[in-house]
């Protein structure tokens, strides 16, 4: 009869979900290009009428509008590197790419507010990697005989005047047909978004939406993980 008579109160009972991980849910991504901002001879100044440097400038201005627009997105960093054709003293084009990538950084920084830590200037100085990659996949007749020098251990002085000494002929092919892209300014916009592609990220936003009463949202979340 006690047993029988006995009221339990009811529990209140209200479900709780784990915290949602925000640092585990982004990742880091990198969108890479090339734009071919060019500069008169022995010129630092960045003239953005002079031949296509509006439209290459563009290039760097889209990728950073694309980035600074989206939704759920944190812009990191926007890394800018010059680099110059191997051609003339290495001193000499060390320090117009270095004075020509900052031409470039100082102009992308009038045009945006960002912070000090955001915009980011390397200066490579001479573009022998591009100039190995052409030599690679060219159809020069001493090709065999530039990429040994290239991969010489010789300074890049002494580089560029042995193989214009050796292969005259095949140098100025390179300096007509190579050079001129090699002078070329890359950049990349690094930044940090949600990591759609892990399932970990949906059962998380699932959680999220649950605790916000969203169950429906949080049952699509769950059906995609």
């Amino acid at each position: 009869d006690t047993l029988a008579s006995y009221n339990e109160a009811p529990i209140d009972y209200t479900p709780m979900f784990r915290e949602v991980a925000k640092d585990k849910m982004t990742k880091v991504v990198a969108k890479k290009g090339q734009a071919k901002v060019t500069f008169p001879l022995n010129v630092t100044t960045l003239n953005e009428n002079y031949q296509d440097n509006a439209a290459e400038i563009e290039k760097i201005a889209k990728s950073i509008e694309e980035i600074k627009n989206a939704k759920e997105v944190d812009l990191k960093s926007v890394v800018i590197k010059g680099q110059s054709s191997p051609e003339g003293k290495f001193s000499t084009n060390e320090r117009l790419s270095r004075g020509r990538t900052k031409a470039v950084v100082d102009y992308i920084s009038e045009q945006y507010d960002f912070g000090a830590d955001v915009l980011e200037a390397e200066s490579v100085g001479e573009n022998w990697e591009g100039l190995r990659a052409y030599v690679e996949s060219s159809s020069l007749k001493n090709k065999a005989g530039i990429l040994d020098i290239i991969d010489s251990d010789l300074d890049p002085d002494a580089k560029e005047q042995k193989i214009r000494s050796t292969y005259p002929q095949d140098w100025n092919n390179l300096h007509k047909n190579c050079f001129p892209y090699l002078r070329v300014t890359s950049y990349e916009v690094l930044y940090e978004t949600i990591d759609y592609e892990n399932v970990n990220t949906h059962i998380s936003l699932a959680y999220d939406a649950m605790d916000a009463g969203e169950y429906r949202n949080a049952a699509n979340h769950l059906a995609i993980s």
